[in-house]
């Protein structure tokens, strides 16, 4: 019980409102300072503790989003699943026990899995997400261009969005290859008729280029990095992030012009 659920904000590309967010757990220490999932999650891997992890997460993240959508109506908080968890028989029976305890709606959940976790038992993964949409969960493809990403089991994944690793968008200002790649992901992405989220978002040269290759949403310290509930909760009441208060770094290297960006659309 001493590991914290924090919130990173998602923003809408195009209008800059925010649309939700993901959560991040943490384990506070004295002095103001935490342990990252990094170091605890190999850990809890290797002790077998991961089924509990996620479902601790996942309770926090309902929890949660039952106070918030009283107040508010249109997010969604994305919760990440591990292999072990989505391939449990029982999640069903979980995830519907967390609505009828808790009062979250089904519609402003969001299970991140990664394509690993789909890959080790294909065709029993794609009945389990199709069964969690069909309880109006959406489900969200995470790290995507770090693993398989093939379109031959893209197409037959019921999903609502992939997420576009960080190590894309941090290469997106100098090197045109990767905006090339990006753009094929994005266009690949919109025609199965799939959202898209960028993962890592740090400079206003990235999130510009991203919004005209056409991404959806945009994550990253460009915003916010993740944030404790109540202070997530302001930015839901403000309805955005206020990106003049972040210190946003400012890259000395950039070699991709917007207006090429712009032509190649």
């Amino acid at each position: 019980d001493r590991l914290v659920p924090y919130y990173q904000p998602k923003i809408d590309a195009r209008s800059g409102a925010m649309i939700g967010g993901e959560t991040l757990i943490r384990w506070p220490l004295r002095g103001g300072e935490y342990v990252g999932p990094g170091e605890f999650v190999p850990v809890a891997e290797a002790g077998g503790l991961m089924p509990a992890l996620d479902d601790y997460v996942l309770t926090a993240a309902c929890c949660q989003i039952a106070e918030w959508q009283r107040r508010f109506k249109d997010f969604r908080i994305g919760v990440n699943l591990s292999a072990l968890k989505l391939h449990h028989r029982g999640i069903f029976d979980r995830l519907r026990e967390l609505f009828a305890t808790t009062g979250a709606r089904a519609e402003h959940l969001e299970l991140e899995i990664t394509e690993s976790a789909l890959i080790t038992d294909f065709d029993a993964a794609s009945n389990w997400l199709r069964s969690v949409r069909e309880m109006g969960v959406s489900v969200a493809l995470d790290d995507f261009g770090t693993g398989y990403s093939s379109l031959a089991y893209l197409r037959r994944l019921p999903l609502d969005a992939i997420k576009i690793d960080q190590t894309f968008v941090a290469c997106l200002e100098t090197d045109r290859s990767t905006v090339a790649i990006v753009r094929a992901m994005i266009s690949m992405a919109k025609a199965l008729g799939m959202s898209v989220v960028a993962e890592g978002v740090e400079t206003r040269a990235q999130a510009e280029i991203l919004s005209r290759l056409g991404c959806d949403a945009l994550q990253g310290f460009l915003y916010s990095a993740a944030v404790p509930a109540r202070k997530f909760e302001a930015m839901l009441e403000l309805g955005r992030v206020d990106v003049s208060v972040v210190e946003v770094p400012v890259s000395s290297n950039t070699v991709i012009s917007l207006d090429s960006v712009r032509k190649t659309r």
